[in-house]
């Protein structure tokens, strides 16, 4: 999924904070991405399928791992 925020005054003074990561969790590759573009806050999530199925241990490690990775925030922070 990709979020676009479009920023007043082209962004300037602008920050965002979100997480940049590429992690395996659960059989699938997850990839994040946080960041300014020409005044627009861009916040990226793909995912892509590695294995056909994973065992009953690894999807409980896999969900408390998703659970984690909700629960961390994306912001766009304004200017003082």
């Amino acid at each position: 999924s990709r979020t676009e925020i479009a920023l007043p005054q082209a962004g300037k003074g602008f920050t965002v904070r979100g997480p940049n990561t590429s992690e395996t969790v659960g059989g699938y590759e997850i990839k994040r991405s946080s960041r300014l573009e020409n005044g627009v806050a861009v916040f990226l999530t793909e995912s892509r399928t590695l294995t056909r199925e994973i065992s009953a241990t690894d999807a409980e490690a896999a969900t408390r791992k998703l659970r984690q990775l909700a629960g961390e925030d994306s912001l766009v922070r304004a200017p003082l």
